[in-house]
């Protein structure tokens, strides 16, 4: 199995977001405030559910009005609405010019050897190299 496992009680990605810390502060984003522009997420866990969980929980920023941009496996299938309002990158893609100007944050749901992979600096598909770059330009990483 090359998916990490769930650890019970783990924030959700919305909660990291907002600070959401173990005392119960209330959550900026979910709330709208201090919602970011636009976010960019890695979801190279598609295959294991995890990639749809985490579109369930990113679309609720489109519903403040948040720019979402997604690059996963062609596994990960979203519903027509939800494509028309994000933009879809496959993860074995070449990076579109300008895809982290103006992010103002990157999400990545990712598997074991992902993670791995960003660990040691390697960059073979489009997911690392959006998150090493983010890294770079010191984009917040969720």
């Amino acid at each position: 199995m090359d998916d990490v496992p769930s650890m019970s009680g783990a924030a959700s990605i919305l909660e990291q977001m907002s600070g959401l810390g173990p005392r119960g502060v209330s959550p900026s984003v979910s709330s709208g405030r201090d919602a970011p522009e636009r976010v960019v997420a890695v979801l190279s866990a598609a295959g294991t559910g995890r990639g749809r969980q985490a579109l369930a929980e990113l679309s609720v920023l489109l519903r403040l009005g948040c720019s979402l941009d997604v690059v996963s496996s062609p596994g990960l299938r979203a519903s027509r609405g939800l494509a028309a309002k994000c933009g879809f990158y496959d993860i074995s893609g070449e990076m579109p010019d300008g895809l982290l100007e103006g992010a103002d944050c990157l999400v990545a749901v990712l598997d074991r050897g992902a993670a791995a992979k960003i660990c040691l600096g390697l960059q073979d598909d489009l997911g690392s190299r959006i998150i090493l770059e983010g890294l770079l330009r010191g984009k917040d990483v969720y």
